[in-house]
C-alpha cells in the first residue's frame, strides 16, 4: 500500500486552494470586464412645437423661436452619481449651444432633478427654445466630472 506523508497532503491541498482561487479571480475579472461600455445611457426623442399648453393657457417661445421638447430616458451604469439637474442639459443647433427653457416647468412630465445611483433610471422632458426652421440638433450633458454617455435617438 502506498503511504502519503502529511506534508505531501498539505502541499497538495495548498496547490488545490491556489488553483481554485485563480479560477475564481478569473471569473470575477471576466464578469467585471462585461460591464456596460458606457457610464450612462440616454435615450431621447425630440419634437418641435410652437407652444406649450398649461393650466393657465398656452405659453409661447420668445422671439423667432420654437420649442424643442426632448424626452429623455436615462440609466446610470456606474458607481458614481449622475445628476439630472436641467442646468446640465443643452442642445447644440448650428454650432450654438442652448440651455433649457424655464417653460420646461410647465411640462407635465418635466425631467426630475435626482441623483441616479448605479442601476438607477429616470425619464422626463425638457423644453429648449431654438430657431424656427431647426431640422437637426445634438443633445449634450455637462457637469464638473465627465461621463462616457451613450446617446440613442428614437
Amino acid at each position: 500500500m502506498l503511504r502519503i506523508s502529511g506534508a505531501f497532503q498539505l502541499g497538495v491541498c495548498i496547490v488545490c486552494i491556489i488553483l481554485t482561487l485563480s479560477l475564481v479571480q478569473g471569473t470575477v475579472a471576466a464578469s467585471a470586464s462585461k460591464q456596460a461600455p458606457y457610464d450612462v445611457t440616454i435615450r431621447y426623442t425630440g419634437m418641435m412645437t410652437g407652444m406649450i399648453q398649461t393650466g393657465y393657457g398656452p405659453v409661447f417661445p420668445t422671439g423667432n423661436d420654437v420649442f424643442l421638447i426632448i424626452t429623455y430616458q436615462i440609466q446610470n451604469h456606474v458607481d458614481r452619481e449622475f445628476y439630472t439637474n436641467p442646468n446640465n442639459f443643452f442642445v447644440i443647433v448650428n454650432s450654438v449651444q442652448y440651455g433649457y427653457s424655464a417653460n420646461s416647468f410647465e411640462l407635465p412630465n418635466m425631467l426630475s432633478t435626482v441623483s441616479l445611483l448605479n442601476g438607477g433610471s429616470v425619464a422626463g422632458s425638457l423644453a429648449f427654445e431654438v430657431p424656427v426652421g431647426t431640422t437637426s440638433y445634438t443633445p449634450t450633458y455637462q457637469w464638473i466630472t465627465s461621463f462616457n454617455i451613450q446617446w440613442i435617438s428614437g
